[in-house]
């Protein structure tokens, strides 16, 4: 089976399923969502082939785009929605006892589909990652909605010419990170560092003053919580 993100298949040969951020995402011609009536017909008439099995939009907002943008009628059945990074265990929960694996992600084109992959129809059980470096590099992350904050705050309160940067002012360690995320999902196969590439910049990490003391942004959440 092809897992295909953002984008069409036209195969005759092998079962495929899409996931997609936005209605766009279907053009032939990615995003061209200004001209998406000249290919509505030619989407409808793909995702309802014998071929597509699934169509699988981000969030409940974008399959009521859907509904609303494409004659769904056809295929309705094999849309559902399928939220992005959730832990395991809620699918679990949600789907019985049945056992998780992950799903491969990336491009349709057949150059960068592993033939173990498609000989697994499509499911890719992952008993190792390898991460570059050392880990010891650090690095901040600035939850979304916080940076939204900041620059609805800049665009009412700051009329300075000088820039401004939006920072967590929170650093973490590449290896403490990436021992995180794998708690959180639920992993717990082997994490192999490849120390013959480079770490990268040693650290990245903004000071938060000056848009606390120009317009007032507060403290966003930690990592972990976000």
């Amino acid at each position: 089976m092809i897992f295909s993100a953002h984008k069409l298949v036209y195969s005759r040969k092998k079962p495929w399923v899409v996931m997609i951020e936005h209605v766009g995402d279907l053009c032939p011609i990615m995003y061209d969502i200004k001209h998406l009536g000249l290919y509505r017909s030619l989407i409808e008439k793909v995702l309802s082939s014998k071929w597509c099995k699934r169509i699988m939009p981000y969030h409940d907002t974008e399959k009521v785009t859907l509904f609303k943008t494409l004659n769904c009628e056809k295929f309705k059945d094999k849309i559902e929605v399928v939220n992005l990074a959730v832990p395991p265990k809620i699918f679990e929960k949600e789907y019985g006892k049945d056992k998780i694996s992950l799903l491969f992600l990336g491009t349709a084109h057949k150059s960068n589909i592993p033939g173990s992959f498609e000989e697994r129809g499509g499911l890719e059980g992952r008993n190792e990652v390898v991460v570059w470096s050392i880990g010891k590099a650090s690095r901040e992350f600035l939850y979304v909605e916080d940076a939204a904050e900041g620059i609805l705050l800049a665009t009412e309160k700051y009329d300075k010419s000088d820039p401004v940067n939006l920072g967590a002012n929170r650093e973490i360690r590449i290896k403490k990170l990436v021992d995180s995320i794998a708690q959180l999902v639920g992993y717990d196969g082997k994490i192999t560092w490849n120390t013959s590439k480079p770490d990268g910049q040693p650290r990245r990490c903004l000071i938060r003053a000056k848009p606390k003391r120009n317009f007032g942004l507060k403290r966003g959440l930690i990592l972990k919580k976000a």
